[in-house]
């Protein structure tokens, strides 16, 4: 029996932090080298977008941070992201401890409603209960890098994608 190699496309709507670290570019090779004549579609999205979209027939398979319980939906859970609470590599307490106190007034920087990473970064301030805090909202986690690069604000990101930045020294973590 012959087979034909399997050809045409497959669009993909995945998230910021699946795509942004290892695990996204690991996948599409994989695939790449087993379906070579597979044209691949990917479209950045944040998590309900990405749940909207599969579930609509609009992408094929959608990968994302979120915990999805949708029987319509068969997930296949990946290992979770290490987090990290970043500030400016010139942060005063950049690569210490800090007490909420001692955040008193800070800005911390969140991504966009609909965004798994905002969830649990909502949680964090919630659980923190930093005295005075203002939350800034930035649609995308490599515009809060930058921002937390430039001394703008302080927020919680998966670790891999701080990864460049760390390496820089342009962010620190907080222990």
């Amino acid at each position: 029996i012959s087979l034909r190699p399997l050809t045409g496309s497959l669009t993909i709507s995945a998230t910021t932090t699946t795509s942004e670290g290892a695990f996204l570019p690991g996948l599409l090779q994989d695939f790449s080298s087993t379906y070579p004549d597979v044209t691949i579609d990917v479209h950045i999205d944040n998590s309900s977008t990405a749940i909207r979209h599969t579930l609509e027939g609009k992408v094929g398979l959608g990968i994302i941070a979120a915990e999805v319980d949708d029987p319509a939906l068969t997930v296949i859970p990946l290992p979770s992201e290490e987090q990290a609470v970043v500030v400016s590599g010139r942060h005063p307490l950049a690569g210490s401890a800090a007490e909420p106190r001692v955040l008193r007034g800070s800005i911390v920087l969140l991504r966009e409603q609909g965004s798994a990473t905002r969830t649990y970064q909502e949680a964090l301030v919630n659980r923190w209960q930093i005295p005075d805090v203002r939350t800034w909202t930035l649609a995308s986690t490599s515009a809060i890098v930058a921002a937390v690069a430039e001394g703008l604000g302080i927020s919680c990101l998966p670790r891999i994608v701080c990864r460049d930045a760390f390496a820089l020294g342009r962010v620190a973590e907080l222990a």
